[in-house]
């Protein structure tokens, strides 16, 4: 198994010190609001990229736009 933390994902916070939505003892409290809404950037100025949320589909699945630059 991997550890928590030690994966190939990075859960990344949208809204930094916001203190997040939950006080679940089980969930990491700062991490609960962490998804990116329509019209939020991600950018990562080191790779020379952003992703942009640009809705969802009828299914709930998010629809995203990545640019270089």
């Amino acid at each position: 198994g991997v550890d928590t933390g030690m994966g190939p994902v990075k859960v990344l916070d949208s809204h930094p010190d916001s203190g997040g939505c939950t006080r679940s003892p089980n969930v990491h409290a700062e991490l609960s609001d962490a998804p990116f809404t329509r019209g939020e950037v991600f950018k990562d100025p080191g790779r020379g990229i952003r992703i942009t949320v640009t809705g969802t589909d009828p299914q709930g699945a998010y629809r995203i736009a990545v640019t270089r630059g």
